[in-house]
């Protein structure tokens, strides 16, 4: 069968398929991310709609997008990608954040719906480039598999990040820990409540940066390790920032090492203690508390670091390590 691209309902396909590219600006230079994923989607739609009404084979197909990608000047290729990635996503709505438009492509590669949905909580830690990402996805599929069990999913946050919260009529800093800080009132007054802001200091003076959108990086700390308790505990002292410093236990967010009754146990804590004794200080980010009222905390570290942010950047992942080096297991910490 030969493709007709004067038949009125081709007509409207393409007419469609060109609205949504005018709508989404893909035809212009550098659209935006959101609006390139947001567009993609529709022309799926779109396609997978068109397509499910018409008995076309395979051969058909190719002659039609061979047809629509001369009309609207659109890869071959794309047009198969749009399909497939509203076939494999079709509610918009549960679409995962924070991704771009060549991890969707790499995760179409990706059959089985739940390791790819696996694949996608790897890919939002923002811990991997594309390419990175696409090397891991080429590994063989038991191989895959085995990776994503035994990798932890984090993200990692930004030191000096605070939420305003009002309390009582008064701005203040939610510093974690339930410690909160009213000393810049009158400077927070204009942020609503819960607007994350990046604390900068300069000299003896503090000014504040609205962060819209990343509370997720709250409570990201410098911290001294003050005590190693066992495999997956820690007693630090944290520096919440304006010369304000608390104690804590944590434990290790989602991992599980053995007690210290055991033979692993002990290699557990005595890696740790390896690890961690010679570094002058550590990054940590916290979470919730579990049930022994200790916080959970991913851990990195990086001997003789120049600053936070070095470790933050290309620090070793403690929890991971534990891991990788058969000392832990991963679990759900309660």
């Amino acid at each position: 069968m030969s493709i007709d691209i004067e038949k009125d309902d081709f007509q409207s396909l393409l007419s469609l398929l060109s609205q949504e590219l005018e709508k989404g600006k893909l035809l212009h230079p550098k659209p935006g991310e959101d609006n390139r994923i947001f567009t993609y989607w529709n022309i799926g739609r779109i396609l997978q709609d068109y397509y499910s009404r018409h008995s076309y084979s395979a051969e058909d197909v190719n002659s039609s997008y061979k047809a629509i990608s001369g009309k609207l000047s659109i890869g071959i290729r794309t047009l198969y990608y749009t399909a497939q990635f509203y076939y494999s996503y079709p509610d918009l709505s549960a679409l995962p954040k924070d991704l771009n438009w060549t991890n969707y492509k790499i995760l179409l590669s990706i059959e089985s719906p739940e390791l790819r949905k696996d694949c996608e909580k790897l890919l939002a830690t923002g811990n991997y480039s594309s390419r990175e990402f696409f090397d891991l996805v080429k590994k063989k599929k038991d191989d895959l598999i085995q990776f994503i069990q035994s990798s932890l999913y984090y993200s990692q946050g930004i030191p000096y990040l605070y939420s305003v919260r009002h309390i009582s009529g008064k701005a203040s800093l939610d510093l974690g820990f339930y410690t909160y800080l009213d000393l810049f009132k009158d400077k927070l007054s204009g942020f609503s409540d819960k607007t994350p802001i990046l604390s900068i200091k300069d000299n003896d003076d503090y000014s504040f940066q609205s962060e819209p959108g990343k509370s997720k990086f709250l409570y990201t700390y410098k911290a001294i390790v003050t005590d190693v308790v066992d495999g997956d505990t820690l007693k630090i002292s944290v520096d919440l920032g304006f010369n304000i410093i608390r104690q804590e236990t944590v434990r290790l967010f989602k991992i599980d090492a053995p007690e210290l009754y055991t033979e692993t146990g002990v290699k557990a804590k005595n890696f740790v203690i390896d690890r961690l004794s010679s570094v002058p200080y550590i990054a940590v980010k916290i979470y919730r508390k579990d049930k022994y009222a200790r916080y959970l905390a991913d851990v990195f570290y990086l001997p003789n670091p120049s600053n936070l942010n070095a470790i933050l950047e290309s620090g070793v992942f403690l929890n991971q390590e534990l891991i990788d080096n058969g000392l832990a297991v991963k679990y759900y910490v309660g």
